[in-house]
């Protein structure tokens, strides 16, 4: 009786040890499939992170370039790049400081130019100190472009009028706005 009751545990023993072993396993299958869908996850994730546009339009981004100019610059290769940035950003505008009008009706010497020198396109309003109204709208200017002529928009009573004639650079490619400019103007309406 003793061997059947030790075969039987033996046979019980086995089938607990087979048990166990199978229960291992599958913890290491388990363990082996996390383990390689967080490998899947991270590689998609760092996909995304360097080759993805979704943040950034048109080509990646050099993710190892550093902000700020490049060390061992001189002072004068330093001030020459800021004067060069600044001259970029910079326009001249040219406009008659007093303009005169037979009467609200009729044309007035205006002399708005765009000279030959600025590197954007310009528009200019005259705008009315007092009301804020639009007296005058020019429409886009080329550069080496000018306007000796135009009408008031608003037909002024006779009188002295102050204005700020806004000028508007525009990308010449774009034509998106890149800066403004004002100065004040005096409108004078004779009859």
């Amino acid at each position: 009786m003793q061997d059947n009751n030790s075969t039987r545990m033996d046979a019980v023993g086995r089938m607990q040890a087979q048990a166990q072993e199978r229960g291992k396993k599958r913890k290491r299958v388990i363990i082996v499939i996390v383990l390689l869908l967080i490998a899947i996850a991270a590689g998609a994730l760092a996909w995304l992170y360097t080759c993805s546009n979704v943040d950034m339009p048109g080509k990646p981004r050099n993710l190892n370039a550093e902000l700020g100019m490049l060390d061992g610059k001189t002072d004068a290769e330093i001030q020459a790049e800021l004067n060069r940035v600044v001259d970029e950003s910079m326009f001249d505008i040219s406009i008659a400081s007093t303009m005169e009008f037979p009467d609200g009706a009729s044309e007035g010497d205006i002399r708005i130019e765009n000279v030959p020198g600025n590197r954007y396109l310009l528009e200019c309003q005259l705008i009315e100190t007092e009301t804020g109204a639009v007296l005058y709208e020019s429409g886009i200017l080329e550069p080496n472009h000018h306007i000796s002529k135009g009408k008031l928009l608003k037909d002024l009573e006779a009188g002295v009028y102050s204005a700020l004639a806004v000028f508007t650079a525009l990308d010449p490619d774009t034509e998106d706005e890149v800066g403004k400019s004002n100065v004040e103007v005096t409108i004078i309406v004779q009859n």
